[in-house]
């Protein structure tokens, strides 16, 4: 009941907020870029995070001094804007504690007429503010790197002629979408200079030159790409309106490829208006520059997923140069489906740019008159398509393997019998096979048609993930897998009949030896809408129990004996069996003083934790209050070590110290202000330790308000790393229910994680050097991922976190100058890596820390790819 009174409370807060008439929505996402960018609530990112930073909700209050004027209201935890409402005014406490009543009106209507005239001048008017840069000739130079002052929007580049083959990049840094590189296309270095779109609260913007060498020449023999001087004297970076931006874009031609042909623009124009043929147009080069978020997949699908016929001209040549010539068998089971679409599901298979397919029909008896007809005319124009017409109806299973009988080719796909594919999903697939031959199993991404062909829900799915194929069948469509390895586990099990893609991907990751391969673009389109029937959808009660069961055997076939329960919805959980004896745990709990935090985490682990091995090392970095010191004193009465670490704080040198004294086999990192919920969490993290080849384990940690604080860590967001579904309710199940499911993932925090000790002192524990503070737990993760040694995460273990209560934000100063040098390091140490997280799909979008579409994908198009 708390998560949800506190939810409660929330609520009520926020509406007393918006009544008080001293919150202004629009004057705090203009103030406020990075809430804006992150789509947060306003309302409620001040009430959670707003007031703590010092922010102010409008022109009209000021939270810094009102908290500097009346510190018995910081001192009691209270938020300012709700004390001043509640109590402040009618205890004659001023808005503005340091100006009179009429300084105070002025200042409002000071700050009000800032933020017009800044939003009019944004939306209308053309800004004046131009950036004149001399430059020295060196390759890279700061254009702007003063916070707060730094150019945002629309801008135009003015550089001048540059030497042939130089290529000119503007490495922009934004506090809410962090690094993004913006190329500059030879036409800045005209007379009327490049437009490009910037973030908003950019914090610095360098100019990046890179002179093209010789070929023969040491620097490129050996890798070497480092700016050179390019004769860059002078640099001009103007802010302009949207406007001159709509008409730059029109009458210049400056999108490049994304924006059409003037003749186009103008064939728009008379069929979507003026206004939405420049909005389109300018939303297109904004994407390339800075990704602001996708409105729908409609809008992404035109933008990124829709081939032109030159284009499907070129894979095909592309797909007849290919070493290897796979031949695919497509196997489609079939029973009465519509003519229309059983038409449009054959025709998806023959436009395939990829040649080398044979299209294997079985039909299942179906009673349906036209079905017969259409399939021997298929038939009879193309002569790949081979028929199977079943003369007694046995299920889908028995119709998929009458198929299999058909097949010919090295490799199957299974297909729906009113699904398409993509037209260039055999290509990819057999590309994907050239560079994995071995492989047994490879599968894509996925959306779904409704009743009128709209592609709609885009599952953009994982690299290989073992524990989540156990709660969900992820990898479903498309799925291709070798046809030796399929006839050898006996095809499609009838026994499994509206599972039986989910058991025979079962059996095949169990069976094969060699890796599963997972190619990151939609190649299948599931048709499925309301009223739409499938075995699965009808007999559901049925599916389900097919799935655990076949869940079930999987495991035992690796030598597991497991309970399959309900999950969330559907879906399903593996309950694995405790061990004969449970591993040894140390729990190192660093701390400075806060009494009263370290006290319910310490009761916590002694009395709130059901694990039979647990022992305690608190690690004291220089606490002084009498209290706190006491408390040390009695606390070792019950077992619990205290080791005294020293110094400066810093979170890698204090674990690492404690970690040099636990007895345990397992070390679980927790911090101070963590609190539990539920008795049985560490058994659930040390049941997920003995999985094969684990080498950490994270928990799910909520904030105190019930909101998520951690579900796992996703390289690249932020620059970095950042927790992905931040601020999803407690109870909400995430982007296709990942958050209620074990799985892995490539990182998680030390905040409360379990990491086998001999694995820690392998790799050399966490990084004292480098990572004081942040950081170190993805650095750690990533080392231990080197050494071939898994991270999983599991929902099942549930705990409150009140972050940083004890130690405070790094957004502050003193501290920020610190967490940059941190991120840079990670930058310069992992490179590439933080960019290619495989267990976040690269079509998705790392500026936003719930799963939302790239806008652009990281993931290049298949047209655009060389290969």
């Amino acid at each position: 009941m708390q998560p949800y009174r506190t939810r409660l409370r929330l609520l009520r807060d926020a509406l007393r907020l918006r009544r008080s008439g001293l919150f202004d929505i629009a004057w705090y996402l203009e103030r406020y870029p990075d809430v804006r960018a992150g789509r947060t609530n306003p309302v409620l990112h001040y009430l959670r995070h707003g007031a703590a930073e010092r922010r102010d909700p409008g022109p009209r209050f000021s939270t810094r001094t009102y908290l500097e004027a009346y510190p018995d209201v910081e001192r009691a935890g209270l938020n300012p804007l709700l004390h001043f409402i509640d109590h402040g005014r009618a205890e004659q406490r001023q808005a503005f504690p340091a100006s009179s009543p009429a300084e105070q009106v002025a200042q409002a209507d000071r700050r009000r007429a800032e933020w017009a005239w800044r939003h009019l001048r944004r939306t209308l008017l053309r800004p004046r503010h131009a950036f004149r840069h001399p430059a020295d000739g060196a390759g890279q130079m700061i254009l702007h790197g003063q916070p707060g002052m730094a150019p945002t929007g629309w801008a135009v580049v003015h550089l001048p002629p540059t030497g042939p083959g130089t290529r000119l990049t503007l490495r922009v840094t934004a506090s809410a979408t962090g690094v993004r590189e913006i190329p500059l296309p030879p036409a800045s270095a005209g007379r009327r200079g490049s437009l490009v779109r910037l973030p908003d609260a950019v914090t610095e913007i360098v100019l990046r030159s890179h002179a093209a060498a010789a070929p023969d020449t040491a620097g490129v023999a050996s890798g070497d790409t480092r700016p050179r001087d390019t004769g860059l004297r002078e640099v001009v970076l103007r802010e302009i309106g949207r406007a001159e931006a709509a008409l730059r874009a029109v009458v210049h031609g400056d999108l490049g490829h994304s924006l059409p042909s003037l003749r186009q623009i103008a064939g728009a124009v008379r069929r979507q208006g003026l206004r939405a043929s420049l909005r389109r147009a300018l939303s297109s080069l904004a994407a390339r520059h800075m990704p602001v978020g996708v409105t729908s997949y409609q809008e992404w699908i035109d933008l990124y997923d829709r081939p032109t016929s030159d284009q499907l001209a070129g894979l095909r040549a592309r797909g007849a140069a290919l070493p290897m010539q796979p031949t695919f068998s497509v196997l489609v089971p079939v029973y009465d489906t519509p003519a229309r679409w059983l038409t449009e599901m054959i025709e998806s298979v023959r436009s395939q740019t990829y040649q080398n397919w044979e299209l294997c029909i079985a039909d299942d008896c179906s009673p349906a008159g036209h079905v017969r007809p259409l399939l021997e005319r298929a038939a009879a124009q193309d002569p790949r398509i081979k028929l199977c017409m079943r003369p007694v109806n046995g299920q889908i299973s028995a119709a998929t393997n009458s198929a299999l009988e058909l097949a010919t080719g090295s490799h199957v796909a299974l297909l729906d019998h009113d699904d398409m594919l993509a037209p260039y999903a055999l290509l990819m697939m057999a590309e994907a096979i050239n560079a994995h031959p071995d492989a047994d199993l490879l599968y894509s991404d996925e959306d779904k048609l409704d009743a009128r062909g709209q592609r709609y829900d885009p599952y953009f799915k994982p690299d290989f993930n073992p524990e989540l194929l156990q709660a969900q069948n992820f990898i479903n469509h498309l799925t291709v897998c070798r046809t030796q390895t399929l006839r050898e586990l006996g095809g499609l099990r009838g026994a499994f009949d509206g599972s039986q893609d989910y058991d025979l991907v079962l059996r095949l990751t169990a069976a094969t030896r060699h890796p599963v391969v997972h190619v990151p673009h939609v190649l299948y389109h599931w048709r499925l809408y309301p009223g739409g029937e499938t075995f699965s959808t009808t007999q559901i009660e049925r599916a389900t129990a097919a799935a655990r069961e076949a869940i079930r055997l999987q495991a035992a076939s690796l030598g597991e004996d497991v309970a399959v329960v309900a999950g969330i919805g559907h879906y399903h959980r593996v309950l694995y069996p405790p061990p004969a004896r449970w591993p040894s745990v140390t729990a190192i709990v660093p701390t400075r003083d806060h009494l009263d935090v370290l006290r319910v985490c310490i009761d916590g682990l002694l009395d709130g934790t059901d694990y039979p091995a647990l022992d305690v090392v608190i690690a004291d970095n220089d606490s002084v209050e009498p209290d706190t010191l006491a408390y040390f004193k009695a606390i070792q009465q019950r077992g619990v070590t205290v080791l005294p670490c020293p110094g400066p704080f810093n979170y890698s040198k204090i674990n690492n110290t404690a970690a040099g004294i636990a007895r345990g086999e397992i070390l679980l990192l927790i911090n101070s202000d963590i609190s539990m919920i539920d008795a049985g969490w560490l058994r659930e993290m040390v049941t997920l330790m003995l999985r094969p080849r684990v080498g950490a384990v994270g928990a799910k940690l909520l904030y105190p308000d019930g909101t998520v604080q951690h579900a796992g860590v996703v390289l690249g967001t932020g620059g970095v790393a950042g927790h992905i579904h931040l601020g999803a309710g407690a109870d909400e199940g995430g982007y296709f229910a990942r958050l209620r499911m074990a799985q892995e993932v490539s990182c998680c925090t030390a905040a409360c994680l379990t990491v086998w000790a001999d694995a820690f002192a392998e790799i050399g524990g966490l990084d004292a050097k480098n990572l004081a503070i942040a950081f170190n737990d993805v650095d750690l993760c990533i080392r231990l991922r080197a050494s071939g040694r898994r991270i999983l995460w599991t929902p099942y273990a549930t705990l409150t976190h009140w972050e940083s209560r004890s130690r405070g934000s790094d957004q502050v100063p003193g501290r920020v100058e610190r967490f940059n040098a941190e991120s840079a390091y990670m930058k310069a140490r992992w490179g590439r890596t933080l960019t290619s997280d495989p267990f976040f799909n690269p079509n998705l979008s790392l500026d936003h820390m719930f799963p939302t579409l790239g806008f652009p994908p990281r993931a290049p198009r298949p047209w655009d790819q060389t290969g």
